[in-house]
């Protein structure tokens, strides 16, 4: 089976070429005609780090390539990660993806690894999360464990590529945390605090933690550093009565209007609520196009721009900050019915979000609101058309502090925060959308007068903010 599916996958790359001429010098040459492999890897290492002799990539890559071409796997591997990055050579993702390949029907489980990677990023391949996890398996069996073992367990935990366990999950972190693999045990520590696959147990998560941090696990110096580990401190996350499930679009022309309600995200097993925000939706269904506005947590809010693709509305272009992570999110499609109820009518969807962050699904979001105006109703035309605007509250501020700014246009800006002295305290960036926009920051900073500024492609704004 492993021998077909491999002998499949080999149809989608192209041919390995060589490096330019202008890479064949004659040192490199000289190389692979006079010296052992052995030799001729090293030479090339030399190169590629600057080690006893100057840093030159294209040599290094025609010596990788030379040896590649005997069946050098060590050599494959290398040459594919310059093919990947573009060092030495033009990058091509689709060759590093051949090189990985090759290198894995060898035997290698770093090759296997690597283009499982690929797979799941959709790097220089299609994504597909199922030959991801099958490629990240062969990888584990094949001794690169450490690493796949981890890889296994986070797409496990998410539902990626295979069904969603956090048991199965779980027993992959394990083994990652016996191999010494900080990520395993942040997430081991994640399951404990969120009770997945475990009791809830909030004071062993951080014990596991602290394990990850004193490991160097930066996913658990960003869960601490930012306060996400506040948000399961003391809170107890309620079963869903009904795990999420997916709404059969059919809803069209009845969606104009102003709906209020609530978006609730699930974990990734659809059975847990981890959150819910109050939400209103003013949409207007005209031309086969639905437009309008979605206005989250009473501030957070998106032009609404899509159409109807295959019993599905597919949006352009929404994206919003989720406040409690700080990560930006697209709302890239959705579905809808709409049930009559004695209480009125009632809008029920589920909503597919896409993190370009991470390039991956978000877990299982859903809407249930009710209609309270018949037809389009926009909100105040200060949104679309005011001025760039920015303003801070609570002000004085203990520790979060909430950002309010109204943008002309669509665009990414940076935010700043600096002390009287110059001395910067914080730095971040993210995609803000047309109208207003809600950035929440948690600051750890002493007693004080602060600077806040945001600047973007055509604005630049600053307020003062005071530290209790």
């Amino acid at each position: 089976m492993r021998n077909k599916i491999l002998i499949l996958m080999s149809a989608l790359f192209c041919a390995l070429a060589s490096p330019s001429a202008s890479a064949q010098d004659s040192t490199a040459q000289r190389h692979t005609r006079r010296y052992s492999r052995n030799d001729s890897l090293r030479a090339a290492d030399s190169y590629l780090r600057g080690e006893n002799v100057s840093l030159d990539y294209k040599k290094a890559a025609y010596l990788y390539y030379n040896l590649a071409k005997q069946g050098d796997v060590r050599a494959m591997n290398r040459l594919a990660g310059m093919y990947r990055q573009g060092f030495g050579v033009e990058k091509n993702p689709k060759k590093a993806a051949s090189l990985y390949l090759e290198a894995a029907k060898k035997g290698s489980g770093k090759a296997a690894y690597n283009l499982a990677g690929m797979f799941k990023q959709g790097e220089g391949v299609p994504r597909n999360y199922e030959r991801a996890y099958w490629l990240y398996k062969q990888a584990y069996k094949l001794g690169y464990s450490k690493k796949a073992a981890y890889a296994l367990g986070y797409m496990s935990y998410k539902g990626l590529g295979t069904e969603q366990s956090y048991e199965k999950a779980l027993r992959y972190f394990h083994k990652g945390d016996s191999l010494g693999n900080p990520s395993c045990q942040y997430f081991i520590g994640l399951c404990h605090m969120a009770g997945n696959g475990v009791a809830q147990d909030t004071e062993k998560g951080k014990r596991w933690m602290e394990k990850a941090l004193a490991n160097g696990s930066e996913e658990a110096s960003g869960f601490i550093r930012t306060g996400r580990i506040k948000n399961y401190e003391g809170v107890r996350f309620r079963s869903s009565v009904e795990p999420a499930a997916k709404v059969e679009n059919s809803a069209r022309g009845g969606l104009s209007g102003v709906w209020n309600g609530k978006m609730t995200r699930y974990d990734w097993s659809g059975r847990k609520v981890m959150e819910e925000t109050p939400l209103e939706l003013r949409l207007d269904f005209s031309g086969e196009r639905l437009s309008g506005y979605w206005t989250q947590n009473g501030s957070v809010t998106m032009k609404v721009s899509g159409h109807l693709e295959d019993s599905t509305w597919v949006f352009d272009d929404m994206r919003y900050e989720d406040s409690r992570i700080q990560r930006p999110w697209d709302v890239t499609a959705a579905s809808f019915r709409i049930d009559s109820t004695s209480a009125g009518e009632q809008l029920v969807g589920t909503v597919e979000q896409y993190s370009p962050e991470t390039r991956e699904p978000s877990s299982p979001v859903s809407i249930s609101l009710s209609r309270t105006a018949k037809g389009y109703s926009p909100i105040s035309g200060e949104l679309a058309s005011g001025g760039n605007s920015l303003s801070v509250s609570p002000n004085p501020f203990e520790r979060e502090v909430t950002l309010r700014y109204t943008l002309t246009r669509e665009q990414k800006v940076r935010i700043t925060v600096s002390s009287m002295d110059g001395t910067q305290v914080h730095s971040s960036s993210r995609y803000a959308g047309e109208g207003e926009n809600t950035t929440v920051l948690s600051l750890d900073v002493a007693a004080g007068t602060y600077i806040v500024s945001l600047e973007g492609e055509n604005v630049k704004l600053n307020a003062k903010m005071v530290k209790k």
